[in-house]
């Protein structure tokens, strides 16, 4: 993974084993203590509505996941916040920090966790 591209975030999270949507949480099987730092790839890739956005961390850390347009610029923070050890998932809707729909493009998301940053691509759809 590219660390000096710019850093773009999406996601929807597990937090000791549960999912953290948008507020409301849903169980999630599988949290684990013993995770490696990662940044998975969303999921749908390419998407239209919404994608998925997994990573694990290795212990607790606070955590920051953003999206960024392809010219660099802060689209979205979907997370800030301390997170326990494990599994976690997020999900972008595609929309900017005003709610408004991200025109079709190539994004990056970044995780800043435990003094680690990493980042993948995503494409939006029309």
């Amino acid at each position: 993974m590219n660390t000096t591209t710019p850093s773009v975030w999406f996601a929807s999270l597990p937090v000791d084993g549960h999912s953290v949507n948008n507020g409301s949480t849903t169980a999630v099987d599988g949290a684990t203590a013993t995770a490696e730092f990662a940044l998975r790839a969303a999921s749908p890739n390419p998407f239209a509505v919404s994608t998925r956005i997994a990573f694990s961390l290795p212990r607790e850390s606070h955590a920051r996941l953003e999206v960024f347009d392809s010219s660099g610029r802060l689209v979205r923070t979907l997370l800030d916040a301390s997170l326990p050890a494990g599994e976690h998932e997020m999900t972008w809707r595609s929309d900017d920090r005003a709610g408004r729909r991200a025109r079709a493009g190539v994004y990056f998301y970044r995780l800043d966790a435990g003094g680690r940053v990493t980042q993948r691509k995503v494409v939006v759809l029309p």
